[in-house]
């Protein structure tokens, strides 16, 4: 539970970044495609087995292992997608900084830049 609650707070947090891109950007493709293609075939796939059934080892790992890494998966994923659409908004701010702090603040010698 505490992954798929971990998932929901990615994807709150990563619908702000995608309301700025086009519906054809790559990354909102993508995350499209993770959120409402694999994720779902995950559940449904999951959820067909038995509940009995889903903790016993089988074929190198029990059904709930299986669907622990598998969200695992899918999270590290919309990380990397986060990281990516924030990528420009970090070297945005960096630059700004280093801008104001030549300016208004220490210059290059640690002098007031005024």
């Amino acid at each position: 539970m505490q992954l798929v609650d971990h998932i929901g707070l990615q994807l709150d947090a990563l619908g702000s970044q995608l309301d700025g891109l086009t519906d054809n950007a790559p990354a909102a493709v993508e995350v499209r495609k993770l959120v409402g293609d694999h994720l779902p075939e995950l559940i449904s796939s999951y959820t067909a087995i038995p509940r009995h059934l889903r903790g016993e080892a089988q074929g190198g790992g029990s059904p709930d292992q299986h669907l622990i890494d598998s969200l695992g998966k899918i999270s590290a994923e919309i990380d990397s997608v986060t990281r990516q659409l924030a990528s420009g908004a970090i070297d945005n701010l960096a630059i700004k900084t280093r801008y104001l702090d030549y300016k208004y603040g220490a210059g290059p010698e640690g002098e007031n830049g005024q």
